[in-house]
């Protein structure tokens, strides 16, 4: 069995901290088997306060357990902040794989035995689906890359189902080109390579956040990414876009909150800024899009 380091990085917080702790403990994985590491980057609340009683109290349950204590650096530059925390917890998980589950994240019990699953079938880096807001519309925390045009797409379809705007997937492990941090498995192997950029002259970082340019990065040197579509995490802050999951014999849908415009002229807008690709691939991942291409043969079960 896997020995891993569990890492999470806060900054205020202290709102989350029940759900997140209660996501956390209900984890199936051996707690024995888990290091424990969180970082506080300088929280004004009460943040630091509850992560060191609640490492108190349960510290007997894991191998080990530690707070890390950032500064907070005197920039405005949000990815810059990320990218500190993030590489202080690459630096002390060492020598362990990682995963990373940020602080407003529910993981379902069976997350990591999932995401070990996928680093089995030979990813360097795994994850599953989080919804987030992509200029107001309901996206999935992964990304396919088509080098013909430049452009990120979203690795998914869209239908609207009771007049909701649901996402879906094909039930089936697939391969993208970058993805989010906030739930994801890191080996070693990456973390050897690799940190989060604090280059804040980095033109890539204008353009997409840290941990996306992170991993874009690892692929860009041969490193898979391998996404489990019916791992889906209940995403705190975006509580209320994320509906409800249905999980059928070839697909994973995912309702959300957003609904199918009803002004003719912004849903014909709308779709067209689809098409061209601007917020998502309407039809999934374009068939001359960049490798690695979804693979075949992982059905799941």
């Amino acid at each position: 069995m896997t020995l891993l380091t569990l890492t999470t990085p806060f900054y205020n917080n202290e709102k989350h901290l029940p759900e997140y702790f209660e996501g956390l403990l209900n984890l199936d994985y051996p707690k024995k088997m888990l290091n424990l590491l969180f970082a506080d980057n300088g929280s004004t609340d009460q943040t630091k306060k509850v992560l060191l009683a609640f490492l108190q109290e349960h510290e007997h349950l894991y191998h080990s357990v530690k707070l890390l204590e950032v500064e907070r650096h005197q920039t405005s530059d949000k990815n810059i902040q990320i990218s500190h925390v993030m590489n202080a917890l690459f630096k002390y998980s060492e020598p362990y794989d990682i995963v990373n589950i940020d602080s407003d994240i529910i993981p379902p019990p069976d997350t990591l035995w999932k995401l070990l699953l996928l680093r089995r079938l030979g990813a360097d880096i795994a994850t599953g689906i989080t919804i987030v807001l992509r200029n107001t519309i309901p996206a999935p925390n992964v990304y396919s890359y088509k080098t013909s045009t430049g452009r990120f797409y979203f690795p998914n379809w869209l239908e609207f189902i009771d007049n909701k705007l649901a996402l879906v997937f094909p039930r089936e492990f697939f391969y993208v080109n970058a993805c989010g941090s906030c739930l994801i498995f890191i080996s070693r192997d990456v973390l050897n390579l690799l940190r989060f950029s604090t280059n804040q002259k980095e033109k890539m970082l204008s353009i997409m956040s840290s941990d996306v340019f992170f991993t874009f990065s690892a692929t860009k040197l041969g490193l898979k990414i391998l996404v489990d579509p019916t791992l889906i995490a209940t995403h705190l802050s975006k509580v209320s876009i994320a509906l409800e999951s249905i999980i059928t014999e070839d697909k994973v849908i995912i309702k959300t909150a957003f609904k199918k415009p009803n002004d003719p002229n912004i849903a014909k807008a709308w779709l067209q800024s689809l098409q061209r690709g601007r917020i998502m691939s309407f039809f999934g991942i374009p068939k001359q899009a960049a490798t690695p291409q979804p693979q075949q043969g992982l059905k799941l079960t």
